[in-house]
């Protein structure tokens, strides 16, 4: 069983189903079998960028931040010895701006940034360059065109 917590404290309205469905996939096509929870969390502007510059000392807003609960975990889930891996931080506004500027729908970009801070939370990182951002980078295409077939 996957379960998905979302929160919004933002004030974008956006469909907690969608995220939860989005999630939900991502462990589909992993083939988890074991039970999984997931925190989404949805905030302003504002929050994010004071969530940056805190936990990433960059005074920026951001589309997503992952917190994850041990350092350097990666794949598989099935190996994951507690059921909550995390929680995921998404600034709707940021989104919709990013969607609008990538000619993606809202939603579509959405999906995105949550496959992106799922990849975060379980290890994978793109901010270093070179191989292991190519592969979060595959990564992050194989799980979104799985997703966005399935919805």
């Amino acid at each position: 069983m996957i379960e998905v917590s979302v929160s919004n404290f933002s004030k974008i309205a956006v469909r907690k189903s969608f995220l939860e469905k989005v999630a939900r996939l991502f462990f589909k096509k992993e083939k988890v079998a074991k039970p999984i929870s997931l925190s989404v969390v949805l905030v302003s502007e504002k929050e994010i960028k004071r969530l940056n510059a805190k936990y990433r000392h960059k005074k920026e807003v951001t589309d997503v931040l992952s917190f994850n609960l041990r350092e350097g975990f990666k794949f598989p889930l099935n190996s994951w010895k507690n059921d909550l891996i995390g929680e995921i931080v998404i600034c709707p506004r940021r989104v919709k701006l990013q969607a609008k500027d990538f000619g993606n729908s809202f939603y579509g970009e959405l999906a995105k940034v949550l496959v992106h801070g799922i990849l975060h939370l379980l290890g994978f990182n793109h901010e270093k360059g070179g191989k292991e951002a190519k592969v979060m980078i595959g990564k992050e295409k194989e799980y979104l065109n799985f997703i966005l077939s399935q919805l």
